[in-house]
């Protein structure tokens, strides 16, 4: 009997976890709130703890043969038959693939600029998988998520400006930031100042008058 071929397959999944997370407040109520307002900027738990079932494949068919199609169809599921077929694929195939899901441009061979903007567009983290963006998909992919900043060298400040003003915190992704980009990140989000060294004193005030909370990272 011949031996059967095994190859390795890549399945998208997914799981939740719970942890606690230290805050300083006056009151029950006031440290609930300061999670509400905050939560896209308090680090997280160092302890999670995985939710029991909650592993599941990131995917929305119910048998094994739809998940294989659904995935095939998105080009997440990466089998040498899978990449050859998206890369041989008209711009309209492709097209198609990362408005479905945004990470299918990862197995494009030199997709183009049209293709890197509708994925960009859905999710502007799928900026690492594109070689060499042009400012014009920079652009797009930090307005859509700023900390896509994050894989994109040497950004210009228009670029920072436009990260930071999407999301504040994104300044902890570019080095050295001018005190005009400073001064955007903590108009967005006072706490970002936790990430800017040795901050200007005006820079200071503008971060404590956006969240007073910022004052903690402050020294002096």
């Amino acid at each position: 009997m011949t031996k059967e071929t095994k190859q390795k397959f890549r399945i998208p999944v997914e799981w939740s976890v719970c942890d606690i997370v230290e805050v300083e407040a006056s009151t029950p109520e006031e440290a609930v709130q300061y999670v509400l307002d905050n939560m896209d900027d308090i680090p997280l738990g160092k302890e999670p703890e995985y939710i029991d079932g909650s592993y599941r494949i990131n995917a929305e068919g119910e048998t094994a043969k739809d998940i294989v199609e659904e995935l095939k169809t998105y080009g997440c599921l990466q089998d040498n038959s899978s990449i050859k077929d998206i890369n041989n694929s008209s711009e309209e195939t492709q097209l198609e693939a990362v408005k479905k899901d945004d990470r299918t441009i990862r197995y494009i061979k030199s997709p183009t600029e049209k293709v890197q903007l509708t994925a960009v567009r859905k999710n502007g983290l799928s900026i690492q998988f594109i070689a060499k963006p042009t400012e014009k998909v920079q652009l797009v992919a930090i307005k859509q998520n700023g900390c896509a900043i994050k894989y994109i060298d040497n950004p210009s400040e228009k670029v920072q400006l436009e990260a930071v003003k999407e999301c504040g915190r994104a300044i902890q992704y570019i080095k050295n930031p001018s005190e005009k980009v400073q001064l955007a990140a903590v108009r967005k989000n006072g706490l970002a100042i936790r990430f800017i060294d040795n901050s200007s004193e005006k820079v200071q005030l503008v971060a404590i008058k956006q969240n007073g909370y910022a004052i903690e990272y402050i020294d002096n």
